[in-house]
């Protein structure tokens, strides 16, 4: 587990030239003078002196920021959990994605989250399966956590990395949210024709019918 109390455990920022490149920093912070409008006013845990990885934008108001984890190396790192916790707010420019990248340059993204679009953001948790197995052959990779501040008062914000052997219990969170489905009315039919155009008759009858019986009352 990984809080960011006592560093960065490994984890980095980008360094141009590695075949990676970004225009902003990951940056270890806390929220005890609440001045930084870059970051949450506290940790994931409610403390104000917690430490956590942010966006800075000392050097520009937008851009990506990418942080590399160390080598992972299949026969060791091949079936993992992988959970966080992260903060987001600012617009629909703003997000955060984890993929994984192979020493053969390949890509995989494993998870994608858009920013929250109000000013009730709060820490939520995320979690992957990271199958080694299923998304490359087996050779060492790395994991990338890519966040980008398209809006200039973004805030995207990680905490507490926890790397746990895969137990056959590793939902991805936040779950997925499922497709919106719509009922669509038939026109009226049936498999015998003449029970239909019956069924029709039936009710423009009644319909004349009352129409008659309302008339007649006038």
């Amino acid at each position: 587990t990984c809080d960011f109390s006592s560093g960065s455990c490994g984890w980095q920022n980008v360094v141009a030239g590695d075949g990676e490149d970004d225009d902003c920093d990951w940056i270890i912070g806390c929220g005890s003078n609440g001045e930084d409008l870059d970051a949450p006013d506290t940790d994931h845990n409610g403390d104000d002196q917690g430490k956590f990885m942010y966006i800075d934008s000392v050097f520009t108001d937008t851009g990506m920021a990418l942080l590399q984890s160390q080598m992972f190396i299949p026969e060791q790192h091949n079936n993992l959990c992988f959970h966080f916790w992260y903060f987001m707010q600012g617009t629909s420019d703003d997000s955060l994605w984890v993929q994984t990248k192979t020493l053969d340059q390949k890509f995989n993204e494993l998870w994608l989250q858009p920013a929250k679009t109000d000013n009730n953001a709060q820490w939520l948790e995320g979690q992957i399966h990271i199958d080694a197995k299923k998304l490359f052959i087996e050779v060492a990779y790395q994991i990338f956590i890519g966040g980008v501040r398209g809006s200039e008062f973004a805030i995207v914000s990680v905490d507490d990395f926890n790397f746990t052997v895969y137990s056959g219990d590793c939902p991805t969170l936040p779950p997925a949210v499922p497709p919106v489905t719509t009922t669509t009315i038939l026109p009226l039919t049936t498999t015998d024709g003449g029970a239909g155009v019956m069924l029709l008759l039936f009710i423009l009858f009644h319909f004349i019918s009352n129409t008659v019986v309302l008339y007649g009352s006038i």
